[in-house]
């Protein structure tokens, strides 16, 4: 006669049915695939935008280099009057 003994390991999973370690190892790879595709996304935004704030503020420099230019003149003339 065979007695149960606490002792005795557990029946084997059925084949094809994942034990619970299996789920959170998948779980723990999508997170860590999310978390690099998330910071790879962000970098890649941050590339962009530095990219266009870039562009835009050569833009604005050659503007107030312009505007500055327009009164290159006024020195020179202020200069020679001797009031």
């Amino acid at each position: 006669m065979a007695s149960s003994n606490s002792a005795d390991p557990p029946p084997p999973a059925a084949p094809g049915v994942p034990q619970a370690i299996d789920w959170s190892l998948l779980a723990a790879a999508v997170l860590a695939l999310s978390w690099y595709l998330g910071s790879v996304q962000r970098e890649s935004a941050l590339r962009q935008l530095e990219s266009s704030g870039q562009q835009e503020l050569d833009l604005y420099v050659s503007h107030l280099a312009g505007q500055l230019d327009r009164f290159a003149f006024l020195p020179a003339l202020l200069a020679g009057d001797f009031r």
